[in-house]
Protein backbone atom coordinates (compact mmCIF):
# COMPACT_ATOMS: atom_id res chain seq x y z
CA UNK A 1 0.00 0.00 0.00
CA UNK A 2 2.64 2.41 1.09
CA UNK A 3 4.54 1.52 -2.56
CA UNK A 4 1.34 2.89 -4.50
CA UNK A 5 0.66 5.63 -2.49
CA UNK A 6 4.27 6.88 -3.30
CA UNK A 7 3.61 6.25 -6.66
CA UNK A 8 0.48 7.99 -6.79
CA UNK A 9 2.51 11.21 -5.03
CA UNK A 10 4.83 11.00 -7.99
CA UNK A 11 2.21 10.77 -10.69
CA UNK A 12 0.13 13.93 -9.23
CA UNK A 13 3.96 15.98 -9.08
CA UNK A 14 4.43 15.28 -12.50
CA UNK A 15 0.74 15.80 -13.84
CA UNK A 16 0.74 19.48 -11.83
CA UNK A 17 4.50 19.63 -13.14
CA UNK A 18 2.60 19.06 -17.30
CA UNK A 19 -0.40 21.38 -16.25
CA UNK A 20 1.95 24.14 -15.29
CA UNK A 21 3.84 24.31 -18.51
CA UNK A 22 1.12 23.48 -21.03
CA UNK A 23 -2.81 24.41 -21.49
CA UNK A 24 -4.30 21.31 -21.41
CA UNK A 25 -7.33 22.28 -23.35
CA UNK A 26 -5.09 22.37 -26.69
CA UNK A 27 -3.11 19.12 -26.35
CA UNK A 28 -2.74 16.76 -29.64
CA UNK A 29 -1.11 13.60 -29.19
CA UNK A 30 0.12 10.42 -31.55
CA UNK A 31 -0.58 7.02 -31.29
CA UNK A 32 2.00 6.28 -28.43
CA UNK A 33 0.68 9.22 -26.17
CA UNK A 34 3.14 12.07 -26.72
CA UNK A 35 2.92 15.17 -27.19
CA UNK A 36 3.05 16.61 -30.99
CA UNK A 37 1.53 20.19 -30.46
CA UNK A 38 0.94 22.01 -27.04
CA UNK A 39 -0.29 25.36 -26.13
CA UNK A 40 2.15 26.85 -23.91
CA UNK A 41 0.48 28.30 -20.46
CA UNK A 42 0.35 32.01 -19.86
CA UNK A 43 1.73 30.68 -16.04
CA UNK A 44 5.01 28.97 -17.37
CA UNK A 45 8.13 29.98 -15.89
CA UNK A 46 10.37 27.70 -17.03
CA UNK A 47 12.91 28.13 -19.73
CA UNK A 48 12.74 26.54 -22.77
CA UNK A 49 14.85 23.51 -22.31
CA UNK A 50 13.50 22.98 -19.00
CA UNK A 51 10.34 23.26 -20.74
CA UNK A 52 10.71 20.48 -23.11
CA UNK A 53 12.47 18.01 -20.32
CA UNK A 54 8.96 18.10 -18.06
CA UNK A 55 6.61 18.00 -21.35
CA UNK A 56 6.25 14.05 -21.74
CA UNK A 57 6.99 13.66 -18.51
CA UNK A 58 10.40 12.43 -19.69
CA UNK A 59 13.30 14.19 -17.56
CA UNK A 60 16.31 11.95 -18.56
CA UNK A 61 14.99 13.75 -22.02
CA UNK A 62 18.28 15.91 -23.04
CA UNK A 63 17.50 18.61 -26.13
CA UNK A 64 20.18 20.95 -28.18
CA UNK A 65 18.98 24.49 -29.34
CA UNK A 66 19.38 24.58 -32.33
CA UNK A 67 18.75 27.40 -35.38
CA UNK A 68 16.30 29.99 -34.20
CA UNK A 69 14.23 31.78 -36.98
CA UNK A 70 12.65 34.91 -37.15
CA UNK A 71 9.37 35.46 -39.60
CA UNK A 72 8.13 38.93 -40.97
CA UNK A 73 5.83 39.29 -38.43
CA UNK A 74 8.81 39.61 -35.66
CA UNK A 75 7.74 36.17 -34.20
CA UNK A 76 11.13 33.60 -33.51
CA UNK A 77 10.67 29.70 -33.95
CA UNK A 78 13.09 27.47 -32.80
CA UNK A 79 14.23 24.31 -33.14
CA UNK A 80 15.88 21.96 -30.54
CA UNK A 81 16.95 18.42 -31.31
CA UNK A 82 16.56 16.03 -28.87
CA UNK A 83 19.67 13.46 -28.11
CA UNK A 84 20.34 10.43 -26.04
CA UNK A 85 22.99 10.12 -24.12
CA UNK A 86 24.50 13.11 -25.79
CA UNK A 87 23.46 11.15 -29.49
CA UNK A 88 21.46 13.03 -31.84
CA UNK A 89 17.97 11.11 -32.32
CA UNK A 90 16.78 11.71 -36.17
CA UNK A 91 13.67 12.83 -36.39
CA UNK A 92 12.93 13.91 -32.60
CA UNK A 93 12.58 17.41 -31.42
CA UNK A 94 10.47 20.53 -30.49
CA UNK A 95 10.05 23.85 -31.89
CA UNK A 96 9.07 26.58 -29.77
CA UNK A 97 7.32 29.48 -31.66
CA UNK A 98 7.48 33.07 -29.58
CA UNK A 99 4.41 35.07 -30.89
CA UNK A 100 4.50 38.27 -30.11
CA UNK A 101 7.01 38.16 -27.35
CA UNK A 102 5.85 35.41 -25.58
CA UNK A 103 6.28 31.37 -25.97
CA UNK A 104 3.04 30.25 -27.23
CA UNK A 105 3.09 26.75 -28.73
CA UNK A 106 5.19 24.10 -29.51
CA UNK A 107 5.01 21.32 -31.87
CA UNK A 108 7.37 18.36 -33.41
CA UNK A 109 8.17 14.65 -32.11
CA UNK A 110 9.52 12.74 -29.29
CA UNK A 111 11.54 9.32 -28.96
CA UNK A 112 10.63 7.34 -25.98
CA UNK A 113 14.16 5.68 -25.39
CA UNK A 114 15.00 3.67 -22.85
CA UNK A 115 18.83 2.96 -23.11
CA UNK A 116 21.20 3.22 -25.52
CA UNK A 117 24.57 3.32 -25.78
CA UNK A 118 27.52 3.78 -28.04
CA UNK A 119 28.67 0.38 -27.20
CA UNK A 120 25.97 -1.18 -28.35
CA UNK A 121 27.34 -1.19 -31.41
CA UNK A 122 28.67 -4.47 -33.62
CA UNK A 123 29.12 -3.22 -36.74
CA UNK A 124 32.20 -1.28 -37.04
CA UNK A 125 32.47 1.89 -39.18
CA UNK A 126 34.34 0.61 -42.10
CA UNK A 127 31.91 -2.70 -42.40
CA UNK A 128 29.20 -0.01 -41.94
CA UNK A 129 30.70 2.45 -45.47
CA UNK A 130 31.03 -1.16 -47.45
CA UNK A 131 27.14 -1.88 -46.27
CA UNK A 132 25.96 1.19 -47.85
CA UNK A 133 27.69 1.88 -50.70
CA UNK A 134 26.47 -1.24 -51.78
CA UNK A 135 22.91 -0.46 -51.25
CA UNK A 136 23.29 2.54 -53.31
CA UNK A 137 24.66 0.47 -55.80
CA UNK A 138 21.55 -1.77 -55.96
CA UNK A 139 19.46 1.29 -56.72
CA UNK A 140 21.25 1.04 -60.02
CA UNK A 141 21.76 4.17 -59.99
CA UNK A 142 24.73 4.93 -62.44
CA UNK A 143 27.04 6.42 -60.34
CA UNK A 144 30.73 6.09 -60.81
CA UNK A 145 33.38 5.64 -57.34
CA UNK A 146 30.77 5.72 -54.75
CA UNK A 147 32.38 7.84 -51.76
CA UNK A 148 31.30 7.80 -47.67
CA UNK A 149 32.00 11.75 -47.33
CA UNK A 150 31.05 11.63 -43.41
CA UNK A 151 30.02 9.01 -40.78
CA UNK A 152 28.55 9.52 -37.57
CA UNK A 153 26.81 7.76 -34.71
CA UNK A 154 23.17 8.25 -34.38
CA UNK A 155 19.96 6.76 -32.84
CA UNK A 156 16.94 6.64 -35.89
CA UNK A 157 14.22 4.37 -36.33
CA UNK A 158 13.02 2.54 -40.00
CA UNK A 159 12.08 6.33 -41.76
CA UNK A 160 9.34 4.37 -43.15
CA UNK A 161 7.77 3.83 -40.23
CA UNK A 162 7.30 6.32 -37.25
CA UNK A 163 6.33 4.01 -35.07
CA UNK A 164 9.34 1.69 -35.30
CA UNK A 165 11.83 1.21 -32.70
CA UNK A 166 14.88 3.25 -32.39
CA UNK A 167 18.26 1.75 -32.62
CA UNK A 168 22.21 3.16 -32.32
CA UNK A 169 22.56 3.59 -35.86
CA UNK A 170 25.09 5.09 -38.71
CA UNK A 171 24.58 8.31 -40.45
CA UNK A 172 26.47 7.60 -43.96
CA UNK A 173 26.64 10.96 -46.33
CA UNK A 174 27.23 9.88 -49.56
CA UNK A 175 28.60 11.64 -53.02
CA UNK A 176 25.28 10.41 -54.79
CA UNK A 177 22.65 12.84 -54.46
CA UNK A 178 19.77 10.67 -55.07
CA UNK A 179 21.43 9.06 -51.61
CA UNK A 180 22.56 11.75 -49.61
CA UNK A 181 22.76 10.23 -46.22
CA UNK A 182 22.17 6.84 -45.60
CA UNK A 183 21.14 5.59 -42.31
CA UNK A 184 22.11 1.94 -41.37
CA UNK A 185 21.46 -0.04 -38.04
CA UNK A 186 24.69 -0.10 -35.81
CA UNK A 187 23.73 -3.61 -34.86
CA UNK A 188 22.18 -5.11 -37.34
CA UNK A 189 23.38 -4.17 -40.44
CA UNK A 190 19.98 -3.35 -41.78
CA UNK A 191 19.25 0.22 -43.81
CA UNK A 192 16.74 1.94 -41.97
CA UNK A 193 16.33 4.53 -44.86
CA UNK A 194 17.96 7.33 -47.00
CA UNK A 195 17.28 10.94 -47.60
CA UNK A 196 17.86 12.71 -50.89
CA UNK A 197 19.05 16.21 -51.75
CA UNK A 198 17.40 16.13 -55.27
CA UNK A 199 13.81 17.96 -56.29
CA UNK A 200 11.71 15.36 -58.25
CA UNK A 201 10.63 16.40 -61.80
CA UNK A 202 7.32 14.77 -63.26
CA UNK A 203 8.65 13.80 -66.63
CA UNK A 204 6.07 12.50 -69.40
CA UNK A 205 7.19 9.22 -70.99
CA UNK A 206 5.81 5.52 -72.06
CA UNK A 207 5.87 2.84 -70.91
CA UNK A 208 5.08 -1.00 -72.21
CA UNK A 209 3.00 -3.13 -70.38
CA UNK A 210 2.47 -6.24 -69.66
CA UNK A 211 -1.29 -6.67 -69.30
CA UNK A 212 -2.44 -3.07 -71.46
CA UNK A 213 -0.03 -2.63 -73.71
CA UNK A 214 2.01 1.04 -74.71
CA UNK A 215 0.53 3.84 -72.35
CA UNK A 216 1.51 7.23 -71.84
CA UNK A 217 3.05 7.31 -67.85
CA UNK A 218 4.52 9.80 -65.53
CA UNK A 219 8.51 9.21 -63.94
CA UNK A 220 11.15 10.95 -62.03
CA UNK A 221 14.31 12.31 -63.17
CA UNK A 222 15.48 12.74 -60.03
CA UNK A 223 19.18 14.40 -61.64
CA UNK A 224 18.04 17.23 -64.26
CA UNK A 225 20.54 16.61 -67.29
CA UNK A 226 20.94 13.35 -66.72
CA UNK A 227 19.63 10.65 -68.36
CA UNK A 228 17.96 8.24 -65.24
CA UNK A 229 14.44 7.97 -64.80
CA UNK A 230 12.75 6.20 -62.01
CA UNK A 231 8.82 4.98 -61.45
CA UNK A 232 8.20 7.74 -59.39
CA UNK A 233 5.54 10.51 -60.01
CA UNK A 234 3.57 13.26 -57.95
CA UNK A 235 0.15 12.79 -58.82
CA UNK A 236 -2.83 14.61 -57.51
CA UNK A 237 -0.71 16.10 -54.30
CA UNK A 238 0.20 12.15 -53.61
CA UNK A 239 3.00 10.14 -54.22
CA UNK A 240 3.93 6.97 -56.30
CA UNK A 241 6.51 4.92 -56.00
CA UNK A 242 7.30 1.70 -57.73
CA UNK A 243 10.71 -0.19 -55.99
CA UNK A 244 11.96 -3.57 -57.05
CA UNK A 245 12.12 -7.10 -54.33
CA UNK A 246 13.62 -9.44 -57.07
CA UNK A 247 16.98 -9.98 -54.55
CA UNK A 248 14.90 -10.07 -51.42
CA UNK A 249 13.73 -13.04 -49.56
CA UNK A 250 12.32 -11.53 -46.60
CA UNK A 251 8.76 -9.74 -48.11
CA UNK A 252 8.99 -7.52 -45.02
CA UNK A 253 12.24 -6.36 -45.83
CA UNK A 254 11.19 -3.45 -48.12
CA UNK A 255 14.37 -1.44 -46.62
CA UNK A 256 16.59 -3.14 -49.26
CA UNK A 257 14.13 -2.84 -52.06
CA UNK A 258 16.04 -1.09 -54.87
CA UNK A 259 14.36 1.64 -57.95
CA UNK A 260 13.61 0.61 -61.57
CA UNK A 261 15.46 2.38 -63.61
CA UNK A 262 15.61 4.02 -67.76
CA UNK A 263 17.88 6.28 -69.80
CA UNK A 264 15.35 7.60 -71.52
CA UNK A 265 11.65 7.35 -69.98
CA UNK A 266 10.48 5.23 -72.65
CA UNK A 267 10.36 1.69 -70.99
CA UNK A 268 10.34 -1.23 -73.76
CA UNK A 269 9.62 -4.73 -72.95
CA UNK A 270 13.37 -5.41 -74.62
CA UNK A 271 14.76 -3.40 -72.33
CA UNK A 272 13.60 -4.18 -69.00
CA UNK A 273 12.55 -7.99 -69.72
CA UNK A 274 10.09 -9.49 -66.73
CA UNK A 275 10.69 -5.77 -65.33
CA UNK A 276 8.08 -4.57 -67.17
CA UNK A 277 5.44 -5.49 -64.39
CA UNK A 278 6.25 -2.76 -62.60
CA UNK A 279 5.03 -0.29 -65.47
CA UNK A 280 1.12 -2.33 -64.95
CA UNK A 281 1.81 -1.41 -61.25
CA UNK A 282 2.34 1.83 -61.59
CA UNK A 283 0.01 3.08 -64.71
CA UNK A 284 -2.71 1.61 -62.34
CA UNK A 285 -1.52 3.53 -59.95
CA UNK A 286 -2.16 6.84 -61.52
CA UNK A 287 -5.67 5.50 -63.28
CA UNK A 288 -6.62 4.57 -59.22
CA UNK A 289 -5.74 7.95 -58.11
CA UNK A 290 -7.63 9.78 -60.84
CA UNK A 291 -10.71 7.55 -60.15
CA UNK A 292 -10.61 8.10 -57.00
CA UNK A 293 -10.37 11.79 -57.18
CA UNK A 294 -12.34 12.60 -60.41
CA UNK A 295 -15.43 10.48 -58.93
CA UNK A 296 -15.32 9.94 -55.37
CA UNK A 297 -13.65 13.10 -54.56
CA UNK A 298 -10.93 10.92 -52.67
CA UNK A 299 -7.04 11.82 -52.35
CA UNK A 300 -5.53 8.53 -52.26
CA UNK A 301 -6.91 5.83 -50.13
CA UNK A 302 -5.87 8.01 -46.80
CA UNK A 303 -8.21 10.84 -48.33
CA UNK A 304 -4.93 12.72 -46.84
CA UNK A 305 -2.51 12.45 -50.10
CA UNK A 306 -0.72 9.15 -49.10
CA UNK A 307 1.80 8.39 -50.58
CA UNK A 308 1.39 4.75 -52.45
CA UNK A 309 4.66 2.65 -51.57
CA UNK A 310 4.58 -0.46 -53.97
CA UNK A 311 6.56 -3.30 -54.55
CA UNK A 312 7.12 -5.66 -57.55
CA UNK A 313 9.02 -9.03 -58.07
CA UNK A 314 7.73 -9.75 -53.90
CA UNK A 315 8.50 -12.97 -52.79
CA UNK A 316 5.77 -14.28 -50.69
CA UNK A 317 6.09 -16.89 -47.92
CA UNK A 318 4.31 -20.41 -48.73
CA UNK A 319 1.15 -19.42 -46.49
CA UNK A 320 0.48 -16.21 -48.90
CA UNK A 321 1.99 -17.97 -51.98
CA UNK A 322 3.21 -16.59 -55.23
CA UNK A 323 0.23 -16.32 -56.79
CA UNK A 324 -0.74 -13.26 -54.95
CA UNK A 325 -1.04 -9.50 -54.49
CA UNK A 326 -1.29 -7.94 -50.64
CA UNK A 327 -2.40 -4.92 -49.11
CA UNK A 328 0.00 -4.77 -45.93
CA UNK A 329 -2.00 -2.53 -43.82
CA UNK A 330 -1.44 -1.92 -40.36
CA UNK A 331 1.40 1.00 -39.80
CA UNK A 332 3.19 -0.59 -42.74
CA UNK A 333 0.22 0.54 -45.58
CA UNK A 334 2.46 -0.76 -48.73
CA UNK A 335 1.39 -2.80 -51.79
CA UNK A 336 3.31 -5.75 -52.48
CA UNK A 337 2.72 -8.03 -55.93
CA UNK A 338 4.34 -11.45 -56.81
CA UNK A 339 6.00 -13.04 -60.02
CA UNK A 340 2.95 -15.54 -59.89
CA UNK A 341 3.98 -19.23 -60.04
CA UNK A 342 0.98 -21.00 -61.46
CA UNK A 343 -0.54 -18.12 -63.15
CA UNK A 344 1.28 -14.99 -64.75
CA UNK A 345 2.45 -11.88 -62.71
CA UNK A 346 -0.29 -10.47 -60.42
CA UNK A 347 -0.13 -7.11 -61.72
CA UNK A 348 -3.40 -6.13 -63.54
CA UNK A 349 -5.72 -3.15 -63.27
CA UNK A 350 -8.04 -4.71 -61.51
CA UNK A 351 -5.98 -6.78 -59.34
CA UNK A 352 -3.85 -3.29 -57.96
CA UNK A 353 -7.39 -1.68 -57.73
CA UNK A 354 -8.33 -4.42 -55.31
CA UNK A 355 -5.68 -3.99 -53.29
CA UNK A 356 -5.84 -0.24 -52.91
CA UNK A 357 -9.66 -0.78 -52.45
CA UNK A 358 -8.07 -2.31 -49.12
CA UNK A 359 -6.32 1.07 -47.71
CA UNK A 360 -9.91 2.38 -48.79
CA UNK A 361 -11.88 0.15 -46.58
CA UNK A 362 -9.12 0.41 -43.64
CA UNK A 363 -9.37 3.98 -43.37
CA UNK A 364 -12.78 4.23 -43.93
CA UNK A 365 -15.03 1.47 -42.67
CA UNK A 366 -12.03 -0.36 -40.42
CA UNK A 367 -13.32 -3.32 -41.62
CA UNK A 368 -10.91 -6.51 -40.17
CA UNK A 369 -8.65 -8.68 -42.99
CA UNK A 370 -9.06 -11.90 -40.83
CA UNK A 371 -12.01 -14.66 -41.79
CA UNK A 372 -15.11 -12.82 -40.51
CA UNK A 373 -17.80 -11.72 -42.01
CA UNK A 374 -16.48 -8.42 -41.94
CA UNK A 375 -13.04 -10.03 -43.52
CA UNK A 376 -15.63 -10.93 -46.21
CA UNK A 377 -17.21 -7.64 -46.72
CA UNK A 378 -13.43 -6.54 -47.18
CA UNK A 379 -12.79 -8.47 -50.18
CA UNK A 380 -15.97 -8.10 -51.22
CA UNK A 381 -15.93 -4.13 -51.75
CA UNK A 382 -12.24 -4.39 -52.80
CA UNK A 383 -13.73 -5.83 -55.68
CA UNK A 384 -15.96 -3.80 -56.40
CA UNK A 385 -13.25 -0.71 -56.32
CA UNK A 386 -11.28 -3.20 -58.88
CA UNK A 387 -14.49 -3.53 -60.82
CA UNK A 388 -15.44 0.01 -60.82
CA UNK A 389 -11.53 1.07 -61.57
CA UNK A 390 -11.43 -1.36 -64.38
CA UNK A 391 -14.54 -0.07 -65.93
CA UNK A 392 -14.01 3.81 -65.53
Amino acid sequence: MKKILIALVFTLIFLNTNAQIIQKSIVKNNVNGSIIFAELSLNNKESNLSTLKKLNNKLYANYAAKEIVTDEFGNTHQFYQQLFNNIEVIGAGYSIHKIRGKNSFLNGIFADINAISPSDKKINPETAKQLAEKFVLKSKFKAINISINNLKLVICNTLSNVNSRYDLAYKLETNVPEYNTVYLNAITGVILGSESIVCTVNVPGTGETLYSGVRNIIADQPVAGVNNFRLFEERNGAIIHIRNMIAEADFLNIGNATEFWDNDNNWTTAELGNDNVALDIHWAMENILDYWRVERNRNSYDNNNAQLNCYAHVNFPLAVGQDNAIWLGGNLRILQFADGALWNPVVSLDVCAHEFGHGVNQFTSQLPGTNTEGGALNEGFSDIWGACVEAW
